[in-house]
């Protein structure tokens, strides 16, 4: 058991852990969406800050990128940023990725157009982390009763054991 818990703690910390585990993470049937929720919105949030404070995005993306904390996500965002270099906007290469959600596309593209970029960016932040709680509360709701049957279960395993003892030196003494 020692070992498989320091195998994993030593493979995480080399590259090719990291982007194994990032790439399960985000595939993980319920949390892997409120991964990719909370990956989406701590960059746009970034990003709407650093464009509301009149920082240029071509300065603000090295800081938005590291916030995404995600390596598969870093990657899709420095090819974003080189593609950006060449003038090809913002909206467009984002899709190009594959890694964001349709809406979110579509309100990056409707703030790009009308200028609003920093709004629009702060709306689906916003919109995100609403989604999150939601999700995290439901997440929550739906494990409280295996939990509650897992926490009577090992306090009933912990009452057998204490009385069966009990009960068998009581036997020997009649």
């Amino acid at each position: 058991m020692v070992l498989i818990v320091l195998s994993a703690f030593f493979g995480l910390q080399t590259r090719r852990g990291r982007v194994f585990w990032d790439h399960t993470l985000i595939r993980l049937p319920v949390l892997g969406t409120i991964v990719v929720f909370a990956i989406v919105e701590r960059f746009t949030r970034t990003l709407a800050t650093m464009l509301k404070a009149g920082i240029p995005i071509s300065q603000t993306f090295d800081v938005a990128i590291a916030s995404a904390g995600n390596i598969r996500y870093r990657r899709g965002l420095e090819a974003v940023r080189q593609r950006m270099v060449t003038g090809d906007g913002f909206s467009e290469p984002l899709a190009a990725t594959g890694l964001f959600a349709p809406m979110v596309l579509r309100m990056v593209r409707v703030g790009e157009e009308t200028g609003t970029l920093d709004q629009s960016l702060e709306q689906i932040a916003d919109f995100l982390a609403e989604e999150m709680d939601y999700k995290v509360r439901n997440m929550i709701a739906l494990m409280e009763p295996s939990l509650i049957i897992a926490v009577g279960g090992a306090v009933g395993f912990v009452a057998v054991s204490v009385i069966l003892p009990m009960y068998g030196l009581l036997k020997a003494v009649h």
